[in-house]
């Protein structure tokens, strides 16, 4: 396997291992009594995965730099944080990111509004 399907298959498939084992790890470990455990579903889990279903929804018409900063910024006021630090974070990071993977890992990522 070689080419552009490298690198996401790699990710992929150490993503599906990991999984499983906290998958495993859940079940041998047993700390907190089902009564006591946190509810699974939460308001924060469910902003997040509305926030990533948006993001792949709007990324092939924004582009992943637009998209990728607007989806950071709501990932960074989910956790509670401001928005001084998420307008400071948000670009830096998905600048980081769209580097990492056009240049270094020449990972073609969508263009969008800045074509």
């Amino acid at each position: 396997m070689s080419g552009r399907a490298c690198f996401p298959s790699i990710v992929g498939g150490a993503m599906a291992l990991m999984g499983v084992a906290l998958t495993v790890q859940g079940w041998l470990v047993r700390d907190v009594p089902e009564e006591d455990a946190p509810p699974l579903v939460t308001w924060f889990a469910i902003g997040i995965v509305a926030a990533i279903a948006a993001v792949i929804f709007i990324m092939p018409y924004l582009g992943f730099l637009v998209a990728g900063t607007i989806f950071s910024i709501v990932i960074v006021l989910l956790s509670r944080g401001g928005w001084l630090p998420a307008l400071i974070f948000s670009p830096i990071a998905t600048a980081t990111i769209y580097y990492l993977f056009t240049m270094a890992l020449r990972v073609p990522l969508p263009r969008g509004l800045l074509g």
